[in-house]
């Protein structure tokens, strides 16, 4: 049965709230973004964005190690995804969703084909442009990804995960001191704990690379007091091509971490 008009005017209240929240990017906000979206759905079943929201919630939570049980949540969105997209197949989110699951599997050729779907419905979404460049940077992609992550935020300059992966792919392009303009400012956003791991140490290897020693090791302290136990092999062996690998590696090599 449809939901009544003022279900689905509760409903979409509900996922603004849920959306104000996860944009805090800490686990707490994380968790009261999950039940503003169960809200939405339970009061009306059938409204798709409550769906793919809880979904990105749940990819936000992988993202920043907040959960015990990344693989079993990252199927979670999957279905997610999928009923959203049941519900409505032109719902931008419902795909950015599904490239989120399969790049976090390291499927990046699955994850690109559905940001092209999204982007074929809304050829303006800055979302989909910074996932698209998130996607590519990587898969160790670079010259492919900036120009979606620059044109992400050209369209939204707040997007602090453009900015991010901005910087990652000026890093692997060897272009250091823009790689550390774009880290700082993704870093001044809102970014989950595993996400600031990742730009800080990016910025480490990127002063390393500059021989600025100091500045190099303020960002592997910074690191090492987040995540003591980072190794530099296991960072660099999530991109997607051996190049990228590599180079990640030296720079953090250069930058103390082992």
């Amino acid at each position: 049965m449809l939901a009544k008009p003022t279900e689905s005017l509760a409903a979409y209240e509900y996922v603004l709230r849920g959306r104000e929240h996860l944009s805090r990017a800490t686990r707490e906000s994380n968790d009261e973004a999950q039940e503003m979206f169960r809200h939405a759905i339970d009061l009306d079943p059938s409204y798709a964005s409550g769906y793919a929201e809880l979904g990105l919630t749940l990819i936000e939570a992988v993202a920043s190690g907040w959960t015990e049980f990344p693989a079993d949540d990252l199927g979670r969105a999957e279905r997610l995804a999928q009923k959203a997209l049941s519900l409505d197949p032109a719902l931008t989110s419902g795909y950015r969703l599904l490239a989120e699951v399969h790049m976090n599997r390291g499927r990046f050729d699955l994850a690109l084909s559905q940001t092209e779907r999204a982007l074929e419905i809304n050829s303006n979404d800055a979302e989909s442009f910074a996932a698209r460049g998130a996607i590519l940077a990587w898969a160790g992609r670079a010259t492919e990804a900036l120009p979606w992550a620059e044109g992400a935020l050209r369209l939204d300059p707040a997007n602090a995960r453009a900015a991010f992966y901005l910087g990652m792919a000026y890093y692997l392009l060897a272009r250091y001191d823009d790689s550390v303009g774009a880290m700082d400012r993704a870093l001044a956003g809102n970014l989950g704990r595993n996400t600031q791991v990742t730009g800080r140490s990016i910025l480490a290897a990127d002063y390393a690379q500059l021989d600025r020693r100091p500045e190099a090791e303020q960002e592997r302290a910074a690191v090492t007091r987040m995540s003591p136990l980072l190794s530099a092999e296991r960072f660099a062996s999530q991109f997607g091509t051996q190049s990228a690998r590599d180079h990640m590696l030296e720079g953090l090599k250069k930058a103390g971490f082992r």
